[in-house]
């Protein structure tokens, strides 16, 4: 199945593509051509520079077999395609009337280049990745996941989730906001009943972010797990129900 990409290149009322010389003419289709691509490579990687992109056209030979009563064309893409690597979209060239005179197929090479982040060293969960930490690496567009990060600013300030070594490319999964209270912290229990409410030194259970119910226990009653809500960096409040 599929899906229009562009509508038909259409300039002042009717372009008539007969009115250019067949150099122009290819030169026109292939800049269209790689603009839709460009879009559509920045639609999926928002991130990405479309300066880097690189496309080019594999059967050039399409540029030469624009039929001669086309005034316009449109460029379709199967729904299920990747816009990176090797890619073919269908080209539908339209007479005056908008009639479909034929559909070619063209198969291009989608590539550039991004820029990823890897780590300077070796280091451990909980580190709070600085610009210093973070070493630029230059990747070809085709031969990476979508799902990695090519903004540092999406990196700096984050915590580490794992231990990772130097050189590490960092992926989403390896990195967190920092956690209000981490697991192993020291706080206050704040134990509320309905008519008294008393605070008690205790232990985080769980790594949370404020608002976050995480478990805890406090020093009188080390085997008792309780459940509550960080208020802030150093107090969680039990609900009433405990």
């Amino acid at each position: 199945m599929f899906r229009t990409v562009i509508l038909s290149i259409l300039l002042g009322g009717v372009f008539n593509l007969q009115g250019l010389n067949a150099s122009d003419l290819r030169e026109r289709f292939i800049s269209e051509l790689k603009q839709v691509m460009t879009r559509k490579v920045i639609q999926e990687i928002p991130e990405f520079n479309p300066e880097n992109i690189d496309i080019k056209i594999k059967n050039k030979s399409i540029t030469q077999e624009i039929p001669e009563s086309a005034i316009s064309w449109q460029i379709e893409e199967d729904r299920q395609r990747v816009v990176v690597g090797d890619i073919a979209v269908n080209i539908t060239f339209l007479n005056k009337k908008k009639e479909v005179i034929e559909t070619k197929k063209c198969a291009m090479l989608v590539d550039g280049k991004v820029t990823l982040f890897q780590l300077a060293k070796t280091m451990k969960k909980k580190r709070i990745l600085k610009e210093q930490d973070l070493i630029p690496k230059t990747a070809p567009l085709s031969q990476i996941s979508t799902r990695l990060l090519l903004n540092k600013e999406d990196i700096i300030g984050k915590e580490l989730r794992h231990d990772l070594r130097q050189k590490t490319v960092i992926k989403p999964y390896h990195i967190r906001s920092v956690p209000m209270i981490h697991r192993g912290d020291m706080i206050a229990i704040m134990i509320k009943k309905p008519h008294f409410e008393v605070s008690v030194k205790g232990e985080a259970l769980e790594d949370g972010e404020k608002g976050d119910m995480i478990r805890v226990r406090t020093w009188l009653n080390q085997k008792k797990i309780m459940k509550g809500h960080i208020a802030d960096e150093t107090m969680v409040t039990i609900p009433l129900h405990y």
